[in-house]
């Protein structure tokens, strides 16, 4: 899985490390003890080996081979691999050894110096020693596992099982659907008899469609969000360039009138700068002031606005969207949009179904949670009952099959026949 591995490669994923060929040695420890390893690795519960026979404490060896997850960033917890004795009452710690998972990757990745010994820490400081206690690992990624479980990657369906052959300590895996596994491996109690368990394809219908039903709830959301996002930076974008066309209007005039300092020489070029003092100026005039619109050049209708939108004399410059916002933040590094053809037009259009826009995808999204999801989700219930009382049914007639044949072939009755499947 290559974006697992570099996820492991960033510290953001965990890799696998395999602890194995583990030796202890010289423990401070008098006589034969029982000891066993405790591994305790990030959050993760702690990991225990087998407790040895009554051993010497000058060398233990353990089978096992134990698997960590670690990730490999200087901000994960060190390991703790501790060595503990097995009293009458409880469990003494005799020593303990702590390493990065960094350096545990890195001796990983090392094919010539896989296994290491470690000078361990002795748990007791008042207790004089001869030699330093140590431990012996072997650091591998996952190579003991025959069925490669690393490969398997969130298979819901899917069941592996390996067999071993040989003394070499080799084989293969099979996967199986699983519902093959169960027909193969029938579900039984402590006893042995056999437990009477729903079917797995009624198990998979029911949880597809319950993956739909959720699936398709925060698809809906999705939307509703996502559309909700466009219109408002859609109004931003529409509003930003209808202003300047605006002020082009102010300074222009439209339908043969002169603008607001009279009349414009369409072929001179209008600076920023004189836009906004134009805007202003309107502003002291007649702001508060019951206008209507297209009766002063400080007030221009959207019609007189969308002439100018539509035939802007050759000399002006195009009008750029988000242009004072973008000159605040980035200065003359920024680089506002172009406004589109027909901006003007868009604007209106967008004005008047705005709102509707908004407010439908609203009601889509509480429509989608809260009726939609759980309707759905009381049909998959439904079906699922409804199943569920065909298998009962069934079930109860092979009981009675049975019953009858016991009967008749002379061997009593009993509702506690055995379940066939």
């Amino acid at each position: 899985n290559a974006v697992k591995l570099l996820g492991a490669t960033v510290g953001v994923a965990t890799h696998t490390i395999e602890l194995s060929n583990i030796v202890i040695g010289d423990l401070p420890f008098t006589g034969n003890g029982t000891f066993y390893i405790t591994v305790e690795c990030s959050a993760n519960p702690p990991m225990r080996t087998s407790v040895s026979e009554p051993k010497p404490p000058k060398v233990v060896h353990f089978p096992e081979v134990i698997t960590v997850r670690m990730r490999e960033s200087l901000l994960e917890n060190a390991v703790k691999i501790s060595v503990s004795e097995l009293d009458v009452v409880g469990s003494t710690e005799v020593c303990e050894l702590r390493l990065t998972p960094v350096n545990m990757v890195a001796w990983a990745r090392d094919p010539e110096i896989s296994v290491k010994r470690f000078a361990m820490t002795v748990c007791d400081r008042n207790r004089n020693t001869v030699t330093p206690p140590w431990i012996a690992l072997e650091f591998q990624f996952p190579i003991n596992d025959i069925r490669q479980l690393e490969s398997l990657h969130n298979d819901t369906w899917t069941v592996r099982t390996a067999t071993w052959t040989g003394q070499d300590a080799v084989g293969t895996y099979q996967d199986k659907d699983i519902v093959d596994f169960k027909h193969q491996y029938a579900l039984v109690d402590t006893g042995g008899s056999l437990v009477q368990e729903p079917d797995e394809g009624d198990i998979r219908t029911v949880s597809t469609c319950r993956a739909c039903v959720r699936r398709s709830t925060r698809l809906t959301g999705c939307c509703s969000v996502l559309v909700v996002m466009l219109v408002f930076f859609a109004r931003a974008y529409f509003s930003s360039c209808y202003g300047h066309f605006y002020a082009l209007t102010q300074v222009l005039g439209a339908d043969g009138q002169d603008g607001a300092t009279g009349k414009w020489n369409e072929s001179q070029p209008i600076s920023y700068a004189y836009l906004n003092a134009i805007e202003n100026n309107c502003e002291e005039q007649v702001g508060g002031m019951q206008i209507q619109d297209g009766t002063h050049p400080c007030r221009p209708s959207f019609r007189q606005v969308n002439m100018t939108c539509e035939h802007l004399p050759a000399a002006q410059k195009e009008p750029l969207a988000f242009r004072r916002a973008a000159e605040a933040l980035l200065g003359e590094a920024g680089t506002p949009l172009t406004c589109i053809p027909h901006v003007c037009t868009y604007y209106i259009m967008l004005e008047d179904h705005e709102f509707w826009l908004v407010f439908g995808s609203g009601t889509l999204l509480l429509f989608s949670l809260f009726v939609v999801g759980p309707l759905l989700n009381h049909m998959v219930d439904i079906y699922r009952r409804l199943r569920i009382k065909e298998h009962n049914s069934m079930v109860h007639g092979i009981r009675e099959n049975m019953r009858k044949f016991h009967n008749m072939a002379g061997g009593g009755g009993s509702d506690q026949a055995p379940l066939i499947t």
